[in-house]
């Protein structure tokens, strides 16, 4: 069965792709409209007149041309070699420019000059025979001839010929037929004539005998000698017989005359009618040369080509998604990768544009000295040139350009302007308490699954130890634990939240304290205690603990490190949530595993795949048996978008 609602969101998903696909082919329809030569297409039209009754047709038979078969027997004939052959000599197309490419696709000419003409006319036909149509109107007793050129003129004097062609070579057809019927007649009359007079001058003799005259002696009796003496009976026999075969001879003399008569009359009428020679077709429409191109059709083309586009980009589209591997639902995570699904969480608007703006800011801080300090220089020529530009235009058209600059400045949101001047991350923040701020939203509802989890977790000595990681980077592990953090924090819960992933350059560090000096990396090695680092915000909930500097593998796993770090404040807090390192990358995860209490792997939805996610847990096996669930982020076709909306900037302090 199919499942129409999974239909659509493979489209949604894989709308890119068919998008691009279907541009392109539209793409072509277009530069194949408008590079193609222009045809141009007239047509004229024949009728094959039924009514008409062909020479000695005889009574009680049905004329052929009334038969459906005889018009498409025509239409084929019009099709024909012969009458592509009379064209192409009437126009001599041999000579034309239309008719002289060259084509490849011929045979070898080792013939000479003769075998050289023939293959040229028989090219030049079959490039006729391929741009004429031909084809009856219905049911009807019409037939269109169309011819397809690259000039209006010449596509209507073709048509015409081909009509024409027709005609004359019907009209030598029958005259043809009418010499060989006259031949016939004629020796047929001579016959006749020949007949009748040799019978009736054969009644004429018989007339003239004398009764026992025509007595022939060989039918006597032998012994019947002497002269021979007939008796009156005899006589009166003789005398009737004679009488019948001299009826049967003038009854024949009657027939060949009247024979002979009517086949004078019928030939009579046969060559008055050869005079006027006619056919069945007669042409009741002449083409003319159309006004405007008929191919390459704009609308068609481009039609055909966006309908090739979308099948080509759905089947691309099927080969994709047969082809990909990635999980897309709680469902598929449960039974490829084996491990619990706990939600799927939408991509907030703006989460993008933040990525984008602060992978800039964290490259432009990340920049040595020499090269901002250039930066500066360049942005400073740059204005006093258009300073030095503005006060050489009209004061008019000065005010017009500072009025442009106070309108854009006016609608450049308070949130990037800030993020320009001071560096502080207004918007990013915003984005990382997305599910206090927006309870009701399906973000929200995800992430309070992952609190409610993590609360009926089973219960552990002091805090619980929550260590938030993914599977590759750039997942969004730092905005779940973000949000998890304000999430358990909103309902009373205390909350701290270490950043623990320092290869990352948009991290939470560089988002929610990106002015700290010291963090995670000076607390690890005993130089400063973890609650003199601490961040505390007004606006949120949590505590936060940055980090600045990597920290190496083995303080994760020294017993004097990270777990005197997790026990100094576990009398502190009911909830430590680690923003870890994903696992694949680095040894990090696997490292910090034996002290994490249990861990929630973020997969980005459609990008991470089944082998991926068991390779990662395969490598970090305590993850794996520590898992309190997973959950899919950035989705873009299971749920709306809901876009967050913005506060006044935290304010940090130590």
């Amino acid at each position: 069965m199919i499942d129409l609602v999974e239909t659509l969101r493979f489209l949604r998903r894989r709308s890119i792709l068919i998008t691009c696909i279907l541009l392109v082919g539209v793409l072509g329809g277009v530069i194949y409209v408008e590079t193609a030569s222009p045809r141009y297409i007239a047509t004229s039209m024949l009728l094959f007149d039924i009514r008409k009754i062909e020479p000695l047709q005889q009574q009680g038979y049905s004329n052929d041309s009334a038969n459906s078969p005889f018009v498409d027997s025509q239409a084929e004939v019009l099709k024909s070699e012969n009458v592509a052959r009379s064209v192409i000599q009437k126009l001599d197309l041999l000579s034309d420019p239309e008719f002289a490419a060259v084509d490849f696709g011929g045979p070898a000419d080792f013939g000479g000059q003769d075998s050289t003409n023939r293959n040229q006319l028989a090219r030049v036909i079959r490039i006729f025979r391929n741009n004429l149509t031909v084809k009856r109107v219905g049911l009807t007793y019409i037939v269109t001839i169309s011819y397809r050129s690259l000039e209006p003129n010449k596509a209507a004097r073709i048509s015409n010929a081909v009509a024409e062609t027709y005609i004359i070579a019907e009209l030598e057809s029958k005259s043809e037929a009418a010499r060989r019927a006259d031949t016939w007649l004629q020796e047929r009359l001579r016959e006749l004539r020949s007949l009748a007079e040799n019978t009736e001058e054969m009644v004429a003799t018989y007339k003239t005998k004398k009764v026992g005259e025509d007595v022939d002696p060989v039918h006597l009796n032998e012994q019947d000698v002497g002269p021979v003496h007939l008796n009156e009976q005899q006589l009166a026999k003789l005398s009737t017989q004679r009488r019948v075969a001299l009826s049967d001879l003038e009854s024949s003399a009657r027939t060949y005359r009247a024979l002979h008569e009517t086949l004078l009359q019928r030939v009579a009428e046969f060559t008055e009618r050869q005079s006027f020679p006619a056919t069945e077709a007669r042409i009741i429409s002449t083409a003319l040369p159309p006004l405007e191109k008929s191919e390459p059709r704009g609308f068609l083309v481009i039609a055909v080509a966006s309908l090739l586009g979308v099948v080509i980009g759905v089947g691309a589209a099927v080969a994709r998604e047969y082809v990909d591997d990635g999980l897309r639902s709680p469902m598929e995570v449960e039974e490829k990768a084996g491990i619990a699904c706990l939600g799927v969480l939408p991509m907030i608007g703006g989460e993008r544009a933040v990525v984008r703006a602060n992978r800039s800011l964290g490259a432009l801080r990340a920049a040595p000295t020499t090269v901002q300090n250039a930066t500066r220089a360049v942005n400073s020529r740059i204005e006093s040139q258009r300073s030095w530009f503005l006060r050489r235009l009209p004061a008019t058209v000065q005010n017009a350009v500072r009025a442009a600059n106070s309108w854009l400045q006016s609608q450049t949101p308070s949130f990037l302007r800030r993020h320009s001047e001071n560096g502080s991350a207004t918007a990013g923040f915003e984005l990382y308490r997305f599910a206090v701020d927006q309870p009701l939203s399906h973000f929200a509802e995800t992430i309070r699954s992952l609190k409610v989890a993590a609360e009926i977790a089973d219960p552990v000595e002091g805090q619980k130890v929550i260590g938030v990681t993914s599977v590759v980077p750039r997942e969004g592990k730092s905005l779940v634990a973000a949000n998890v953090s304000g999430m358990l924090a909103a309902s009373g819960s205390k909350v701290l939240l270490i950043d623990a992933d320092p290869r990352s350059c948009v991290g939470l560090t560089q988002q929610l304290a990106p002015n700290a000096k010291k963090g995670l990396f000076d607390t690890v090695l005993g130089n400063t205690p973890a609650d003199t680092l601490v961040q505390r915000d007004s606006n949120a909930d949590f505590d936060f603990l940055p980090i600045v500097r990597p920290i190496p593998a083995k303080y994760y796993a020294s017993p004097s490190t990270m777990k005197k770090l997790l026990q100094s404040v576990q009398h502190s807090y009911d909830y430590v949530i680690v923003d870890l390192p994903p696992i694949t990358p680095v040894a990090d995860v696997k490292a910090v595993s034996h002290l994490i209490d249990y861990f929630i792997v973020v997969i980005e939805y459609g990008r991470s795949s089944q082998n991926a996610v068991v390779e990662a847990l395969t490598i970090a096996p305590l993850v794996s048996k520590k898992l309190l669930g997973s959950v899919l982020n950035k989705a873009t076709s299971t749920v709306p978008r809901t876009a967050p909306s913005f506060h006044a900037a935290p304010e940090w302090s130590t």
